[in-house]
């Protein structure tokens, strides 16, 4: 499977990793366990994890690939058939206490030493990555939603297609959401900002992305700005839903 196999189009149910591997909670239940299944080589865990991830329960591969990540790391350059970028998606949609974090630190490893067989995939590893950092139970830390940023950023560039714009659009939404969860204060609106000005550039005929610059524009004292970002999106809802403006529904949540 490839990486971001378990994301789907609405709001996938993908959890990210924390700073430190995030392996230390589960360490000695995972230690019992290569101990009863012996010193199995990285070819044969790997074997395992992807068999397992193509059977009934794809999630059952989960403690083949943290065995894996404990007792060889999880560095992209001694990954196996990308077993390590593929446990990161699991762990995003598991969904269990320490997923996201394991996740989020997995994804890093992966993208520290990425091979060049995997290149193609790189912005899927990193969209893993900008989930989970808009996860992590550090709601509203600047610091990880900065990083979740710079990660957007970098996975934009030359030959950027459909695809990829829409995985960035979504964790730029999962941003946005973090942040407005977050004490308000001038990081946090500095942050919204750039958020909001990068969702318009990537998906300009969205009037709730207008709307929302509007928003923190007028926040932080660029009212003129704020008031243009504004009547774009009322231009947008007064459009014909067939001709890119929003549809009846649309409008409704928008308000309008």
């Amino acid at each position: 499977l490839s990486p971001s196999t378990f994301q789907t189009k609405g709001r996938p149910a993908q959890r990210p990793l924390g700073r430190g591997l995030g392996l230390e909670r589960r360490s000695k239940d995972i230690a019992v366990s290569f101990t009863m299944a012996g010193a199995r080589s990285r070819d044969e865990l790997a074997r395992l994890f992807q068999e397992t991830v193509q059977g009934a329960d794809p999630f059952a591969a989960v403690d083949f690939g943290l065995e894996m990540a404990e007792r060889f790391g999880a560095d992209g350059e001694l990954d196996t058939g990308g077993c390590m970028a593929t446990l990161a998606s699991l762990l995003l949609n598991r969904e269990q206490p320490g997923d996201v974090a394991r996740a989020a630190e997995t994804s890093r490893a992966v993208l520290a030493n990425l091979p060049a067989e995997m290149e193609s995939s790189r912005y899927r590893v990193q969209y893993d990555l900008g989930v989970a950092l808009t996860k992590i139970e550090e709601h509203g830390s600047s610091t990880l939603l900065e990083e979740a940023l710079t990660v957007v950023d970098a996975m934009g560039g030359a030959g950027n297609d459909a695809d990829r714009a829409e995985l960035q659009v979504e964790v730029l939404e999962g941003v946005y959401n973090a942040l407005v969860r977050s004490p308000q204060h001038a990081p946090v609106h500095a942050l919204t900002e750039r958020t909001c000005r990068t969702l318009v550039q990537l998906a300009p005929g969205d009037a709730k992305n207008n709307m929302n610059l509007g928003a923190i524009l007028c926040v932080v004292g660029k009212v003129e700005d704020g008031l243009l970002s504004y009547r774009a999106a009322l231009e947008l809802m007064d459009k014909p839903a067939g001709r890119g403006g929003v549809t009846a529904a649309g409008k409704g949540e928008l308000g309008g």
